[in-house]
């Protein structure tokens, strides 16, 4: 563990015993995973949020950004 934590290891596994249901779930979650094809340009239209919701909150955050709030 002094080893992962010295290198800043993403992950430590302290018990090597889980090794093989660890190494089954990622091997199913890979085979479950459909090959990636690129979103044709024409369906993007410059909308990377696919939503609007996200496009509204932006807008409102940016809209109440500077707020004049008394005791602050």
């Amino acid at each position: 563990m002094l080893d992962g934590i010295l290198n800043n290891d993403l992950f430590i596994v302290a018990q090597p015993e889980y090794r093989a249901g660890v190494e089954a779930r990622a091997n199913a979650l890979l085979e479950s995973m459909v090959s990636y094809k690129p979103m044709p340009p024409e369906l993007l239209k410059g909308n990377v949020y696919r939503t609007p919701i996200f496009q509204q909150e932006i807008a409102h955050r940016k809209a109440t950004m500077k707020r004049d709030i008394k005791g602050t």
